[in-house]
């Protein structure tokens, strides 16, 4: 009996580990789906914040690095549509799309298009004086129609959806 005592006390702690392991697989394998739909849940939800503060212009075409700007927002009322059926008035919000690597002259060049800035070259030159050109995210970001050209740099700098 002293035998089968000695070997519980000696290995105790592996037991416990092995119960603590177990139930941890246990509660895992269980919420799976829950565990890997929670990026997508996440992204969803920031996308619905975005999206509520007014109306915004999404790319036509994301896999084309320069029309990644729509020319105009679609009006909630209607009453802004022409009979091309483009919205007459300027766009509240440009959703700028930043590739993973992207060049910043091609970027420079989508927010001179959007008019923040007057070309590529005054957009690097704004991007060096803040010393954002390692900080500026991938994604898709919302940037208001009356942002100043340093509140175009910050919305950049933010993790993109």
């Amino acid at each position: 009996m002293n035998h089968l005592k000695n070997f519980f006390y000696d290995k105790n702690d592996i037991f416990i580990a092995l119960i603590i392991l177990a139930a941890a697989t246990l509660i895992i394998l269980w919420r799976i789906e829950v565990i890997m739909d929670y990026p997508k849940d996440l992204v969803a939800s920031a996308y619905e914040e975005k999206a509520n503060q007014g109306p915004v212009t999404t790319p036509y075409d994301r896999d084309d690095n320069a029309g990644t700007v729509s020319d105009s927002a679609v009006s909630a009322t209607g009453d802004a549509i022409d009979d091309s059926g483009l919205g007459s008035e300027e766009p509240e919000v440009y959703a700028i799309y930043v590739n993973s690597g992207q060049n910043l002259t091609e970027l420079g060049n989508i927010l001179a298009s959007c008019g923040f800035y007057t070309d590529a070259e005054e957009f690097l030159t704004y991007v060096n004086a803040a010393g954002a050109a390692s900080r500026i995210q991938m994604g898709n970001h919302f940037i208001p129609a009356g942002a100043t050209k340093e509140e175009c740099i910050d919305y950049l700098c933010e993790v993109g959806i």
